[in-house]
């Protein structure tokens, strides 16, 4: 089996995340989002924002536009 040092496990497929990897010594590979977009409930995917499900209340019409992240 090998064991990865902790600085290494984020080169090692970034960590098992979709886009950042950080490894935090008490927590282990953390991974985040850039802007625009949110972590997912496996902690590792990051998915879009969706905007108009958030703001149904809002009394407009919600379009949400593609960002390139």
């Amino acid at each position: 089996m090998l064991f990865l040092s902790v600085p290494e496990k984020c080169l090692q497929g970034n960590g098992g995340c979709s886009h950042q990897c950080a490894v935090i010594p008490s927590k282990g590979v953390v991974c985040s989002c850039p802007a625009g977009l949110h972590l997912g409930s496996d902690n590792r995917t990051c998915e879009t924002v969706d905007y108009c499900s958030a703001h149904l209340k809002c009394s407009q019409i919600c379009e949400q536009h593609k960002t390139t992240v």
